[in-house]
């Protein structure tokens, strides 16, 4: 099964795309090198909530960059 995908996908949000990242294949490893890269781009964010397909493993891994006290959401 290939990570990323090409072809006509219809979204969480109802949007339509040309591809598609298969989130099922992101390993723990993968979830936290992710996190990395946007804690380094995003501002300051005090808690992270994550949404079900993807979301949930993500919003654990950015988790351990929030800074408890900010206003921010992610």
């Amino acid at each position: 099964m290939s990570l990323f995908r090409l072809g006509e996908f219809v979204l969480g949000s109802g949007a339509k795309s040309g591809w598609k990242i298969c989130c099922e294949e992101l390993t723990p490893e993968d979830w936290a090198a992710l996190a990395w890269i946007a804690a380094g781009m995003l501002p300051s964010f005090g808690a992270v909530e994550g949404v079900p397909r993807g979301g949930l493993p993500f919003a654990e891994a950015l988790q351990k960059y929030a800074s408890p006290g900010r206003g921010y959401l992610l």
